[in-house]
């Protein structure tokens, strides 16, 4: 992955999410994204997405690839927050 442009100016957060999987009775941790991150683009254009069993069976393979690409984004991200 490449690393975030050098702007001059500090991150801001853009989005900060807490999801609740049970009515809202609980929440999940917050979860911040900042513009520093190096997020990957949106592979999919359609929202929501098709649930049909044959758009699902389309979209598993691209929902993999995407979840592994968020998932080393963020490793990174909390590497290089970790350090000086």
């Amino acid at each position: 992955m490449s690393k975030p442009k050098e702007t001059g100016r500090e991150p801001v957060t853009l989005m900060t999410i807490r999801v609740s999987r049970d009515s809202g009775k609980t929440y999940g941790p917050t979860v911040e994204v900042r513009s520093s991150d190096n997020l990957p683009p949106l592979m999919l254009s359609v929202w929501p997405p098709c649930e049909c069993p044959r758009h699902r069976a389309q979209r598993e393979p691209e929902e993999r690839k995407a979840d592994r690409m968020l998932n080393e984004v963020r490793a990174q991200n909390r590497w290089s927050r970790m350090r000086p």
